[in-house]
Protein backbone atom coordinates (compact mmCIF):
# COMPACT_ATOMS: atom_id res chain seq x y z
CA UNK A 1 0.00 0.00 0.00
CA UNK A 2 3.15 2.01 1.20
CA UNK A 3 4.20 2.56 -2.60
CA UNK A 4 0.73 2.65 -4.52
CA UNK A 5 0.91 6.41 -3.95
CA UNK A 6 4.77 7.07 -5.11
CA UNK A 7 3.82 7.38 -8.82
CA UNK A 8 2.78 11.52 -8.22
CA UNK A 9 5.55 13.72 -7.69
CA UNK A 10 4.53 15.00 -4.25
CA UNK A 11 2.89 13.75 -1.29
CA UNK A 12 -0.16 11.93 -1.41
CA UNK A 13 -2.45 10.76 1.02
CA UNK A 14 -1.50 7.39 -0.07
CA UNK A 15 2.14 8.18 1.34
CA UNK A 16 0.76 9.51 4.56
CA UNK A 17 -1.45 6.63 5.26
CA UNK A 18 1.44 4.15 4.65
CA UNK A 19 4.34 6.17 7.05
CA UNK A 20 0.85 5.85 9.39
CA UNK A 21 1.02 2.29 9.21
CA UNK A 22 4.49 1.46 8.89
CA UNK A 23 5.18 3.36 12.23
CA UNK A 24 2.42 1.35 13.91
CA UNK A 25 4.17 -1.71 12.65
CA UNK A 26 7.81 -0.73 13.85
CA UNK A 27 5.85 -0.11 17.13
CA UNK A 28 5.21 -3.58 17.10
CA UNK A 29 8.53 -5.06 16.33
CA UNK A 30 10.29 -4.40 19.60
CA UNK A 31 11.47 -8.08 20.14
CA UNK A 32 15.38 -8.32 19.16
CA UNK A 33 14.77 -10.71 16.64
CA UNK A 34 12.81 -8.91 14.43
CA UNK A 35 15.68 -6.47 13.54
CA UNK A 36 15.51 -8.02 10.45
CA UNK A 37 11.67 -6.70 9.73
CA UNK A 38 12.40 -3.08 10.97
CA UNK A 39 15.76 -3.08 8.76
CA UNK A 40 13.11 -3.87 5.78
CA UNK A 41 10.48 -1.75 6.80
CA UNK A 42 12.54 1.46 7.42
CA UNK A 43 13.99 0.81 4.43
CA UNK A 44 11.22 0.59 2.51
CA UNK A 45 10.06 3.75 4.12
CA UNK A 46 12.97 5.65 3.07
CA UNK A 47 12.59 4.19 -0.70
CA UNK A 48 9.19 5.25 -0.63
CA UNK A 49 9.91 9.22 0.64
CA UNK A 50 12.39 8.93 -2.11
CA UNK A 51 10.16 7.67 -4.98
CA UNK A 52 7.20 10.67 -4.19
CA UNK A 53 10.21 13.26 -3.72
CA UNK A 54 10.02 13.64 -0.07
CA UNK A 55 13.23 14.38 0.61
CA UNK A 56 13.08 15.74 4.10
CA UNK A 57 11.25 12.87 5.24
CA UNK A 58 13.47 10.94 3.71
CA UNK A 59 16.13 12.45 5.65
CA UNK A 60 14.34 11.61 8.95
CA UNK A 61 14.02 8.07 7.80
CA UNK A 62 17.25 7.68 6.77
CA UNK A 63 18.49 9.23 10.30
CA UNK A 64 16.39 7.24 12.55
CA UNK A 65 17.53 4.24 10.44
CA UNK A 66 21.53 4.98 10.92
CA UNK A 67 20.71 6.03 14.87
CA UNK A 68 19.19 2.33 15.35
CA UNK A 69 21.73 -0.01 13.54
CA UNK A 70 25.05 1.84 12.56
CA UNK A 71 26.48 0.68 15.75
CA UNK A 72 24.96 -3.02 16.04
CA UNK A 73 28.09 -4.83 15.16
CA UNK A 74 25.04 -7.71 14.27
CA UNK A 75 23.70 -5.39 10.93
CA UNK A 76 22.37 -6.69 8.34
CA UNK A 77 21.36 -9.42 10.08
CA UNK A 78 19.25 -12.74 8.80
CA UNK A 79 18.70 -12.52 4.89
CA UNK A 80 20.28 -9.15 5.06
CA UNK A 81 22.22 -9.58 1.41
CA UNK A 82 20.85 -6.83 -0.68
CA UNK A 83 20.64 -4.75 2.48
CA UNK A 84 22.54 -1.69 2.23
CA UNK A 85 26.20 -0.93 4.25
CA UNK A 86 26.25 1.54 6.84
CA UNK A 87 28.69 3.68 4.64
CA UNK A 88 26.53 3.57 1.51
CA UNK A 89 23.47 4.81 3.97
CA UNK A 90 25.97 7.66 4.99
CA UNK A 91 26.43 8.36 1.48
CA UNK A 92 22.89 7.95 0.40
CA UNK A 93 21.92 10.46 3.47
CA UNK A 94 24.26 13.19 2.43
CA UNK A 95 23.21 13.98 -1.19
CA UNK A 96 19.65 13.78 0.53
CA UNK A 97 21.30 16.84 2.99
CA UNK A 98 22.96 18.12 -0.66
CA UNK A 99 19.83 18.32 -2.22
CA UNK A 100 18.52 20.02 0.37
CA UNK A 101 21.23 22.78 0.38
CA UNK A 102 22.26 21.80 3.80
CA UNK A 103 25.52 21.41 2.72
CA UNK A 104 27.66 21.22 5.82
CA UNK A 105 25.18 18.60 6.68
CA UNK A 106 26.33 16.92 4.08
CA UNK A 107 29.34 16.74 4.43
CA UNK A 108 29.43 15.70 7.70
CA UNK A 109 27.41 12.34 6.44
CA UNK A 110 30.31 11.81 3.77
CA UNK A 111 32.89 12.05 6.24
CA UNK A 112 30.88 9.37 8.33
CA UNK A 113 30.68 7.51 5.24
CA UNK A 114 34.47 7.61 4.65
CA UNK A 115 35.19 6.65 8.76
CA UNK A 116 32.90 3.61 8.28
CA UNK A 117 34.71 2.12 5.55
CA UNK A 118 37.91 2.47 7.55
CA UNK A 119 36.53 0.28 10.29
CA UNK A 120 35.69 -2.66 7.38
CA UNK A 121 38.14 -5.94 7.37
CA UNK A 122 40.38 -5.76 4.68
CA UNK A 123 39.03 -8.98 3.88
CA UNK A 124 35.55 -8.34 3.39
CA UNK A 125 33.88 -8.79 -0.04
CA UNK A 126 32.50 -5.22 -0.21
CA UNK A 127 34.85 -3.05 -2.76
CA UNK A 128 34.43 -0.28 0.31
CA UNK A 129 37.47 1.10 -1.52
CA UNK A 130 35.71 2.61 -4.18
CA UNK A 131 33.17 3.62 -1.68
CA UNK A 132 35.89 5.33 0.06
CA UNK A 133 36.97 7.35 -2.96
CA UNK A 134 33.30 7.75 -3.86
CA UNK A 135 32.87 9.62 -0.37
CA UNK A 136 35.98 12.00 -1.17
CA UNK A 137 35.06 12.40 -4.20
CA UNK A 138 31.32 13.97 -2.84
CA UNK A 139 33.09 15.82 -0.07
CA UNK A 140 35.29 17.47 -2.58
CA UNK A 141 32.50 18.42 -4.56
CA UNK A 142 30.34 19.37 -1.80
CA UNK A 143 33.10 21.97 -0.51
CA UNK A 144 33.02 23.44 -4.58
CA UNK A 145 29.20 24.10 -4.78
CA UNK A 146 29.90 25.71 -1.19
CA UNK A 147 32.44 28.03 -3.28
CA UNK A 148 34.89 26.97 -0.30
CA UNK A 149 37.62 26.62 -2.98
CA UNK A 150 40.95 25.92 -0.74
CA UNK A 151 38.84 22.52 0.52
CA UNK A 152 37.51 21.87 -2.48
CA UNK A 153 41.40 22.28 -3.65
CA UNK A 154 42.68 20.01 -1.01
CA UNK A 155 40.71 17.01 -1.21
CA UNK A 156 40.45 16.46 -5.32
CA UNK A 157 44.55 16.94 -4.93
CA UNK A 158 44.29 13.98 -2.51
CA UNK A 159 41.97 11.90 -4.81
CA UNK A 160 44.67 12.76 -7.73
CA UNK A 161 47.20 11.15 -5.51
CA UNK A 162 45.51 7.95 -4.41
CA UNK A 163 45.30 4.81 -6.22
CA UNK A 164 41.70 2.87 -7.23
CA UNK A 165 40.01 5.59 -9.38
CA UNK A 166 38.02 4.55 -12.23
CA UNK A 167 39.20 6.17 -15.73
CA UNK A 168 35.61 8.75 -16.10
CA UNK A 169 36.38 9.27 -11.71
CA UNK A 170 39.80 10.60 -12.84
CA UNK A 171 38.81 12.99 -15.40
CA UNK A 172 35.73 14.15 -13.36
CA UNK A 173 38.57 14.94 -10.42
CA UNK A 174 41.11 16.33 -12.68
CA UNK A 175 38.25 19.07 -14.05
CA UNK A 176 36.93 19.84 -11.57
CA UNK A 177 40.00 20.28 -9.34
CA UNK A 178 41.04 22.39 -12.60
CA UNK A 179 38.03 24.45 -12.21
CA UNK A 180 38.12 24.95 -8.49
CA UNK A 181 41.73 26.61 -9.22
CA UNK A 182 40.09 28.89 -11.54
CA UNK A 183 37.50 29.92 -9.53
CA UNK A 184 39.67 30.78 -6.52
CA UNK A 185 41.80 33.21 -8.70
CA UNK A 186 38.53 35.05 -10.16
CA UNK A 187 37.34 35.41 -6.54
CA UNK A 188 40.93 36.51 -5.23
CA UNK A 189 40.87 38.91 -8.21
CA UNK A 190 37.12 40.25 -7.27
CA UNK A 191 38.63 40.76 -3.92
CA UNK A 192 41.54 42.86 -5.08
CA UNK A 193 39.57 44.72 -7.27
CA UNK A 194 37.43 46.09 -4.62
CA UNK A 195 40.56 46.49 -2.37
CA UNK A 196 41.87 48.76 -4.48
CA UNK A 197 38.33 50.95 -5.24
CA UNK A 198 38.34 50.99 -1.21
CA UNK A 199 40.21 54.49 -0.07
CA UNK A 200 42.14 53.34 3.13
CA UNK A 201 42.80 49.81 1.53
CA UNK A 202 44.27 51.05 -2.13
CA UNK A 203 47.98 50.91 -1.08
CA UNK A 204 47.91 47.71 0.93
CA UNK A 205 49.41 44.83 -1.05
CA UNK A 206 47.63 41.28 -0.18
CA UNK A 207 50.09 38.85 0.80
CA UNK A 208 49.17 35.27 -0.64
CA UNK A 209 50.33 32.14 0.63
CA UNK A 210 52.40 30.07 -1.46
CA UNK A 211 50.57 28.46 -4.65
CA UNK A 212 47.84 30.46 -4.05
CA UNK A 213 47.71 33.97 -5.66
CA UNK A 214 45.62 34.11 -9.30
CA UNK A 215 48.24 33.83 -11.50
CA UNK A 216 48.90 30.38 -9.66
CA UNK A 217 45.99 29.24 -9.87
CA UNK A 218 45.64 29.86 -13.68
CA UNK A 219 48.85 28.42 -13.90
CA UNK A 220 47.35 25.14 -12.14
CA UNK A 221 44.56 25.40 -14.76
CA UNK A 222 46.40 25.43 -17.52
CA UNK A 223 48.40 22.10 -16.09
CA UNK A 224 45.96 20.47 -15.52
CA UNK A 225 43.76 20.79 -18.57
CA UNK A 226 47.08 20.51 -20.98
CA UNK A 227 46.03 17.71 -23.49
CA UNK A 228 43.12 16.47 -21.31
CA UNK A 229 41.26 15.84 -24.58
CA UNK A 230 43.84 13.23 -25.44
CA UNK A 231 44.28 11.41 -22.01
CA UNK A 232 40.09 11.25 -21.34
CA UNK A 233 38.74 11.42 -24.75
CA UNK A 234 34.93 9.96 -23.41
CA UNK A 235 35.22 12.30 -20.61
CA UNK A 236 32.10 14.57 -20.43
CA UNK A 237 34.02 17.34 -19.11
CA UNK A 238 36.11 17.52 -22.57
CA UNK A 239 34.37 20.40 -24.38
CA UNK A 240 33.88 22.65 -21.06
CA UNK A 241 37.70 22.44 -20.68
CA UNK A 242 38.04 24.13 -23.77
CA UNK A 243 35.74 26.89 -22.58
CA UNK A 244 37.74 27.13 -19.27
CA UNK A 245 40.85 27.36 -21.03
CA UNK A 246 39.64 29.97 -23.22
CA UNK A 247 38.56 31.93 -19.72
CA UNK A 248 41.91 31.15 -18.31
CA UNK A 249 44.06 32.46 -21.68
CA UNK A 250 41.53 35.87 -21.42
CA UNK A 251 42.35 36.37 -17.97
CA UNK A 252 46.22 36.40 -18.88
CA UNK A 253 45.39 38.54 -21.96
CA UNK A 254 46.90 35.92 -24.05
CA UNK A 255 44.51 36.41 -26.86
CA UNK A 256 46.19 33.97 -29.15
CA UNK A 257 46.23 30.90 -27.57
CA UNK A 258 42.92 31.99 -26.45
CA UNK A 259 42.00 31.91 -29.98
CA UNK A 260 43.38 28.42 -30.60
CA UNK A 261 41.77 26.63 -27.92
CA UNK A 262 38.57 27.90 -29.93
CA UNK A 263 39.97 26.60 -33.16
CA UNK A 264 41.21 23.36 -31.12
CA UNK A 265 37.07 23.08 -30.09
CA UNK A 266 35.89 23.55 -33.24
CA UNK A 267 38.27 20.97 -34.80
CA UNK A 268 38.90 18.34 -32.33
CA UNK A 269 34.66 17.23 -31.60
CA UNK A 270 34.71 13.72 -32.35
CA UNK A 271 31.33 14.44 -33.38
CA UNK A 272 30.99 15.31 -37.00
CA UNK A 273 28.45 14.55 -39.24
CA UNK A 274 30.77 13.35 -41.59
CA UNK A 275 32.28 10.95 -39.34
CA UNK A 276 28.89 9.49 -37.23
CA UNK A 277 27.66 8.44 -40.70
CA UNK A 278 30.97 6.59 -41.55
CA UNK A 279 30.34 4.77 -38.44
CA UNK A 280 27.15 4.05 -38.94
CA UNK A 281 27.74 2.83 -42.60
CA UNK A 282 30.18 0.32 -40.80
CA UNK A 283 28.11 -3.12 -40.55
CA UNK A 284 30.09 -4.13 -37.61
CA UNK A 285 29.23 -1.31 -35.47
CA UNK A 286 26.70 -0.51 -33.55
CA UNK A 287 25.51 2.68 -32.14
CA UNK A 288 23.70 4.23 -28.96
CA UNK A 289 21.63 7.03 -31.15
CA UNK A 290 20.37 8.91 -27.85
CA UNK A 291 23.79 9.22 -26.42
CA UNK A 292 25.35 10.29 -30.08
CA UNK A 293 22.47 12.65 -30.03
CA UNK A 294 23.28 13.96 -26.41
CA UNK A 295 27.02 14.45 -26.94
CA UNK A 296 26.25 15.97 -30.26
CA UNK A 297 23.88 18.28 -28.10
CA UNK A 298 27.08 18.94 -25.61
CA UNK A 299 29.73 19.77 -27.79
CA UNK A 300 27.35 22.28 -29.94
CA UNK A 301 26.54 24.00 -26.27
CA UNK A 302 30.05 24.56 -25.78
CA UNK A 303 31.49 25.38 -28.67
CA UNK A 304 28.83 28.25 -28.93
CA UNK A 305 29.28 29.50 -25.59
CA UNK A 306 33.21 29.41 -26.13
CA UNK A 307 32.97 30.68 -29.31
CA UNK A 308 30.98 33.36 -28.60
CA UNK A 309 32.33 34.46 -25.24
CA UNK A 310 36.04 34.99 -27.51
CA UNK A 311 34.63 36.38 -29.83
CA UNK A 312 32.11 39.23 -28.32
CA UNK A 313 35.49 39.64 -26.28
CA UNK A 314 37.73 40.55 -29.05
CA UNK A 315 35.40 42.72 -30.64
CA UNK A 316 34.58 44.43 -27.74
CA UNK A 317 38.26 45.21 -26.87
CA UNK A 318 38.67 46.48 -30.99
CA UNK A 319 40.13 43.17 -32.51
CA UNK A 320 37.74 43.20 -35.21
CA UNK A 321 39.35 40.73 -37.11
CA UNK A 322 40.08 37.78 -34.64
CA UNK A 323 36.26 38.63 -33.67
CA UNK A 324 35.53 37.91 -37.28
CA UNK A 325 37.65 34.43 -38.08
CA UNK A 326 36.03 33.01 -34.79
CA UNK A 327 32.35 34.22 -35.75
CA UNK A 328 33.27 32.74 -39.26
CA UNK A 329 34.29 29.25 -37.65
CA UNK A 330 30.83 29.43 -35.67
CA UNK A 331 28.62 29.68 -38.36
CA UNK A 332 28.61 25.65 -39.16
CA UNK A 333 27.50 24.74 -35.85
CA UNK A 334 23.83 25.19 -36.21
CA UNK A 335 21.28 26.10 -39.30
CA UNK A 336 18.93 27.12 -36.41
CA UNK A 337 17.74 30.74 -37.74
CA UNK A 338 17.72 31.67 -34.00
CA UNK A 339 21.61 30.47 -33.90
CA UNK A 340 22.55 31.36 -37.78
CA UNK A 341 20.91 35.17 -38.07
CA UNK A 342 22.33 36.81 -35.23
CA UNK A 343 25.72 35.41 -35.91
CA UNK A 344 25.60 36.92 -39.24
CA UNK A 345 24.56 40.06 -37.95
CA UNK A 346 27.83 40.07 -36.27
CA UNK A 347 29.89 38.93 -39.07
CA UNK A 348 28.29 42.16 -40.65
CA UNK A 349 29.48 44.02 -38.25
CA UNK A 350 32.97 42.98 -37.65
CA UNK A 351 33.26 43.48 -41.68
CA UNK A 352 32.03 47.36 -41.16
CA UNK A 353 34.19 47.80 -38.92
CA UNK A 354 37.13 46.64 -40.75
CA UNK A 355 36.31 49.09 -43.31
CA UNK A 356 34.94 46.54 -45.81
CA UNK A 357 31.39 47.90 -46.06
CA UNK A 358 30.92 46.58 -49.53
CA UNK A 359 30.29 43.15 -47.81
CA UNK A 360 28.99 44.43 -44.84
CA UNK A 361 25.76 45.77 -47.05
CA UNK A 362 25.65 42.44 -48.87
CA UNK A 363 25.57 40.89 -45.21
CA UNK A 364 22.80 42.87 -44.14
CA UNK A 365 20.61 43.04 -47.20
CA UNK A 366 20.84 39.39 -47.08
CA UNK A 367 18.90 39.33 -43.12
CA UNK A 368 16.81 42.00 -44.99
CA UNK A 369 15.59 39.32 -47.41
CA UNK A 370 14.93 36.62 -44.62
CA UNK A 371 11.88 34.60 -45.15
CA UNK A 372 9.08 34.83 -43.13
CA UNK A 373 8.55 31.47 -41.88
CA UNK A 374 12.57 31.40 -40.09
CA UNK A 375 11.44 34.96 -38.40
CA UNK A 376 9.29 33.52 -35.71
CA UNK A 377 11.14 34.89 -32.66
CA UNK A 378 10.84 38.17 -31.45
CA UNK A 379 15.05 38.01 -30.94
CA UNK A 380 15.21 37.15 -34.60
CA UNK A 381 13.02 40.07 -35.52
CA UNK A 382 15.11 42.47 -33.77
CA UNK A 383 18.38 41.63 -35.26
CA UNK A 384 16.67 41.95 -38.97
CA UNK A 385 15.48 44.94 -37.96
CA UNK A 386 18.66 45.95 -36.77
CA UNK A 387 20.17 45.09 -40.24
CA UNK A 388 17.71 46.56 -41.87
CA UNK A 389 18.85 50.10 -40.25
CA UNK A 390 22.53 49.25 -40.51
CA UNK A 391 22.20 48.23 -44.15
CA UNK A 392 20.54 52.01 -44.60
CA UNK A 393 22.85 53.57 -42.31
CA UNK A 394 26.12 51.89 -44.26
CA UNK A 395 23.98 53.10 -48.32
CA UNK A 396 23.86 56.51 -46.90
CA UNK A 397 27.49 56.67 -45.47
CA UNK A 398 29.15 54.95 -49.02
CA UNK A 399 26.87 57.79 -50.77
CA UNK A 400 28.14 60.19 -48.70
CA UNK A 401 31.83 59.38 -48.84
CA UNK A 402 31.22 59.35 -53.35
CA UNK A 403 29.30 62.89 -53.11
CA UNK A 404 32.52 63.89 -50.85
CA UNK A 405 35.57 62.44 -52.88
CA UNK A 406 33.28 63.70 -56.06
CA UNK A 407 33.51 67.29 -54.45
CA UNK A 408 37.20 67.12 -53.63
CA UNK A 409 37.91 65.51 -57.26
CA UNK A 410 36.63 68.91 -58.39
CA UNK A 411 38.31 71.24 -56.20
Amino acid sequence: LGHSGTNYPGPSQSVIKAESACNKVLYMLKDPDHKQYRRDVLLALIHMFERAEMWVEAAKSTERFLEEFASDAKYPFANGEKAPTIAEVHLSLGHMYKRLGAFRMAVNKFYDALHSTLSVPKDAAFDFKHLANQAMIEIADTYLEMEDYDNAIKFFSRLLKVGGLQEHEKATVLFKHAYSHYQRAVTNERIDARRKQDPEQKDIRREYEPGTAPKADYARVKHDLRDYSFRYPESYYVPESYYLLVLTHDALNENAKALAQVQNLLRNSPYHPEQIQKAQDHPERKINQAEVARMIALWNFWKKKTGNYLANEFYEDGDYFRALQVYQALANIDDEPSWEIPLRYQVGLCHERLGNVGEARRIYEQLEDTPADQATSKNVKLVIDMAKQRANFVGWATSTDKLLLKASSRN
